[in-house]
């Protein structure tokens, strides 16, 4: 039922500016890309040239410097950066530098684009991570009892915490789910010393006494750019007996099926419908509005999150019509969080589905869901909290021409009471249980 896209990870995960009283969208533009142009040879490696770029670019961005939320461990990072920078030898060493340096921020917005850098290899093996331990999965796909304790001969404890020293976790729902994905990947396995022979299967060591071989393959999911994918068809609906059901993959307002879901929906409505369910799982986000579109539908008004814009120079060069006419480099409040404006509509059951892939502008929309009790959120909590940096600027290295993204606003979700680091869903679903069914279910009684 749920189509799963294959969007580049990094492009997909926008999200919204915040306006006074309204829904919090991004406005999609050709942003340009930053780029310093290198009239000259560099005086220092081309490593340590980039190194001091990307701090320089990232403290005169990033909201968290203006606003008081620099990370105790961020000045320690950033020194050890600059200077292990000072003996990188290659690309690679490069790009994992500076993602442990950018994942001292705490902000999976903001990152380095990978693909064309690491290895993209991983491990064919479904397993589920608690946040502690990693366990097989069934044929089913739900968790076992079986824990792996080695993969390759390397304690899966060491290889957490290898993970943990290159990704920003928001919360606890990202750390299961870097456990749990990342702990497949060539690129961190080999970083915490695994040899990898992709000629050859790799040898797990599991807690009942027993080994198993996995074989290896090759991602395929960063085939498609979030730039591609915004004009696809990635929202579809479908009536399940009397449910009115919707899959959204990516939120876009270019998408061509948009406008006839919305319609669609309005009819349904219209025409005796009570039951919707918008499943927004792994859906990475994009254009907010694309999900207000949705909620507009039903006749409901979201609540309003509050948002900090930093508008540093290179806010004011990706949207000169924006913010070029402010002096200097402020940082200005652009939205008070407030549910009191929300409506909801008494004649529609809600439900909206999520899981920890369910990202930026699909995690938004949950949190105003939830805080605007406009509907029910059935699934698991998302890997981005629902108050966190986002709306994203793209930059390019000047020597190494690798490209990345920095935050550039700060998000709060409209209720101040409510849990600012995790959304937890009003129906908690395990791994490897299908919410979709549980969500039918529920709405049958």
């Amino acid at each position: 039922m749920k189509k799963w896209l294959c969007l580049f990870l990094a492009m997909a995960m926008l999200t919204g500016c915040g306006k006074q009283n309204e829904l919090p969208a991004e406005e999609i533009v050709e942003a340009p890309i930053e780029e310093l142009l290198v009239e000259e040879e560099p005086q220092l490696s081309i490593y340590e040239e980039d190194a001091m770029y990307l701090v320089e670019l990232i403290e005169n961005t990033h909201p968290c410097f203006t606003i008081d939320d620099i990370p105790d461990d961020y000045i320690v990072k950033k020194e050890n950066y600059l200077k292990s920078s000072k003996s990188i030898e290659d690309i690679e060493q490069f790009y994992n530098e500076s993602a442990k340096y950018l994942c001292a921020l705490k902000d999976g917005h903001t990152s380095l684009y990978s693909q064309e850098v690491i290895d993209q290899h991983f491990l064919q093996v479904l397993w589920y991570s608690d946040g502690k331990e990693l366990y097989l999965c069934d044929e089913e796909g739900k968790p076992s009892n079986i824990k792996v304790l080695q993969i390759g001969g390397i304690d899966v404890q060491h290889i957490f915490d290898v993970i943990s020293s290159y990704q920003a976790l928001e919360n606890d729902s990202a750390i299961k789910r870097a456990y749990r994905t990342s702990t497949k990947r060539a690129h961190y396995l080999q970083m915490a010393g695994v040899i990898c022979d992709f000629d050859d299967c790799l040898l797990l060591t599991l807690d009942n006494g027993k080994t198993m071989e996995v074989d290896w393959t090759m991602d395929e999911s960063i085939s498609v750019t979030y730039e591609e994918a915004r004009y696809q068809q990635n929202i579809s609906w479908e009536m399940l007996g009397d449910v009115f059901y919707i899959d959204q993959n990516l939120c876009s307002v270019d998408d061509p099926n948009l406008e006839s879901t919305c319609n669609a929906l309005k009819n349904a409505l219209s025409s005796g419908v009570t039951k919707v369910i918008y499943d927004v799982r792994s859906n990475k986000g994009g254009n907010s509005a694309a999900c207000y579109s949705i909620l507009e539908s039903m006749g409901m008004i979201p609540p309003t999150m509050g948002s900090i814009i930093r508008i540093s120079e290179l806010a004011k060069k990706t949207y000169p019509s924006m913010y070029g006419s402010y002096r200097g480099t402020p940082t200005i409040t652009g939205s008070t969080g407030s549910a009191i404006i929300s409506k909801k509509n008494d004649e529609v059951k809600l439900i909206v589905l999520s899981d920890e892939t369910t990202y930026s502008s699909a995690n938004m929309l949950c949190a105003l869901v939830q805080d605007g009790k406009l509907g029910q959120i059935i699934g698991q909590g998302s890997s981005n909290s629902p108050s966190a940096y986002g709306d994203i600027l793209y930059f390019k290295l000047p020597y190494t021409g690798l490209e990345g993204q920095v935050s550039h606003k700060r998000f709060t979700r409209a209720d101040s009471t409510a849990d600012q680091k995790q959304l937890h869903p009003d129906v908690e679903v395990p791994y490897g249980t299908d919410a979709l069914s549980v969500a039918l279910e529920m709405l049958a009684e």
